[in-house]
């Protein structure tokens, strides 16, 4: 409850001075001692309301609102393709020159673009004849740095985060970054210990099925997980 208006404290003060002097009063008119008592009774009563009225209770908090903090800095992801560089060349890029120049042979990972707290370093080595490329953190023996190709996570602390793997065949020497739904013939998968969104390399649908009450929704994760088609009983 609000406050009362100052005048309206006033005259609810004085009213209830009238009353308790009526009240005392009553023993000088003849009242019984039963009449008197009731009187205070009611003249406290009276008074206790007024100054409940005007704010003379219990007073309600007044909560500030939390402060404004600034809003995170969304995190930016850049694809890593693969082309091929040459017939025994698997290559990883990120530069849509690069992408252009050689066939394209799929789609790898996600990782972020820039540094960050909890990230790492993924590099691009080539071999002393420029005849392989490798990737990794630590260039193999015989390579030598040639780009940055992304910071993707040290940790899996993220949902959804999977290890990146490098898989090397072992009759071309060939190195090769591999995606977790992918089996190369002939190469051996080793994991990089770092941790992207894996991407379906060349695959336009991968399904995720939901089946209750006859009705069934399917999402495409190659999409980004969206609703891609719906049937009930059996009927799109």
């Amino acid at each position: 409850m609000g406050r009362m208006p100052a005048r309206k404290v006033r005259d609810g003060t004085l009213a209830a001075r009238r009353r308790m002097r009526r009240a005392v009063s009553g023993v000088a008119s003849g009242l019984s001692k039963r009449q008197l008592i009731a009187r205070l009774v009611l003249s406290v009563l009276f008074g206790t309301i007024i100054l409940l009225g005007c704010g003379g209770g219990q007073q309600s908090m007044t909560t500030s609102p939390p402060p404004l903090t600034s809003p995170p800095t969304p995190t930016t992801l850049r694809v890593l393709y693969r082309v091929l560089y040459s017939g025994t060349d698997r290559m990883t890029n990120v530069d849509i020159g690069e992408r252009s120049a050689y066939p394209f042979d799929g789609e790898i990972y996600y990782v972020p673009d820039q540094p960050g707290s909890g990230r790492t370093t993924l590099n691009r080595y080539f071999n002393a004849g420029v005849t392989d490329h490798a990737d990794g953190t630590n260039s193999p023996a015989g390579y030598t740095l040639e780009e940055t190709l992304g910071f993707p996570w040290a940790e899996p602390s993220l949902p959804g985060l999977e290890v990146l793997s490098e898989a090397v065949n072992p009759s071309t020497g060939d190195y090769a970054l591999v995606a977790p739904s992918e089996s190369l013939p002939g190469y051996t998968v080793s994991p990089l210990a770092v941790y992207g969104y894996p991407r379906f390399v060349n695959s336009a649908e991968v399904m995720l099925s939901l089946s209750a009450g006859g009705v069934t929704v399917e999402s495409n994760k190659a999409a980004g997980g969206v609703t891609w088609r719906w049937s009930w009983n059996g009927e799109s």
